[in-house]
């Protein structure tokens, strides 16, 4: 939801489709935001106060984004992983400025590890990297963001034979 009540919806139905809520109009109509063929899962969706709004999704084990400007609509879904081995559980979250941060989990053939994209706003995205320690299986990751930036990621990770919480910060001025 937005600062003004309105919000964004998210679900797979043979693709990923949206349908804005605007307050005291109602739902708009159901639309489209994918541009691939291949099954598409896990949706996420980030509303800035302003009404913006980036969604993320699992397509083809790639990781998938698409902007919602207001006044404008969708703009054309691209991939934000590094090519490679399957991807799982994308995330986003976005500060008060419009950048957002997404997060997921990708093998690398032996084990899956922690990546994120950052997006800066009217920039667009950087390149995706790693954030995790490297010591053990790595999965489920969630993101959490303020309105000045700063964000913390955490995750599920096999260490010394047990599974722990791992967490990493990302200072919004960095």
């Amino acid at each position: 939801m937005d600062g003004s009540g309105c919000g964004i919806a998210l679900w797979n139905q043979d693709g990923i489709w949206s349908n804005r809520y605007v307050a005291d109009q109602g739902w708009g109509m159901a639309e489209r935001i994918d541009s691939d063929t291949n099954y598409a899962s896990f949706p996420q969706v980030a509303v800035h106060d302003t009404g913006n709004a980036i969604a993320v999704w699992k397509q083809a084990d790639r990781v998938w984004c698409n902007r919602y400007d207001v006044g404008e609509g969708w703009g054309t879904a691209a991939t934000i992983d590094v090519a490679g081995g399957p991807v799982g559980n994308p995330q986003v979250a976005m500060d008060g400025a419009g950048n957002a941060i997404a997060v997921w989990h990708q093998s690398d053939g032996n084990r899956n590890n922690i990546w994120f994209n950052r997006y800066k706003f009217d920039e667009g995205w950087g390149g995706a990297s790693t954030i995790e320690n490297g010591v053990g299986d790595a999965v489920g990751p969630q993101i959490g963001m303020d309105s000045a930036g700063n964000a913390v990621a955490v995750w599920m990770q096999e260490f010394e034979g047990n599974q722990r919480v791992f967490a990493n910060v990302y200072r919004g001025q960095e």
